[in-house]
């Protein structure tokens, strides 16, 4: 397994997921562009999608996945991820997952330049 943060500056594509209930929806939103734009990160592709909720749950606790992919350096990518928890620590949260989709290998960085 290789280790993202041996070269800090070279960059990766991030993928960061939170799945909220629908009542977080629009807050999580806003700190998380929020957030990107403070640490100079641009989204390249943002998703929100309802999630099947359980039975008989009320429709303000429906789940929702927001996912954002961005590039960065790994340590502008940790501080992101930290203030993005700090920010939306109060908030009914079911999971945060941070994802990197690319690798550090010369075939991958051209692959994803194209």
């Amino acid at each position: 397994m290789q280790n993202l943060f041996t070269s800090p500056r070279q960059q990766q594509i991030y993928q960061l997921s939170i799945l909220c209930p629908s009542m977080s929806l629009g807050v999580a939103r806003r700190e998380i562009r929020s957030q990107a734009q403070k640490h100079g990160l641009r989204i390249q592709q943002w998703l929100e999608q309802p999630q099947p909720a359980r039975q008989g749950a009320s429709h303000t606790l429906a789940p929702w996945l927001i996912s954002a992919d961005f590039r960065c350096g790994s340590e502008t990518c940790m501080h992101f991820l930290q203030s993005v928890a700090q920010r939306l620590a109060t908030l009914p949260l079911t999971r945060v997952k941070l994802d990197c989709l690319s690798a550090s290998t010369p075939a991958m960085g051209r692959h994803a330049n194209r």
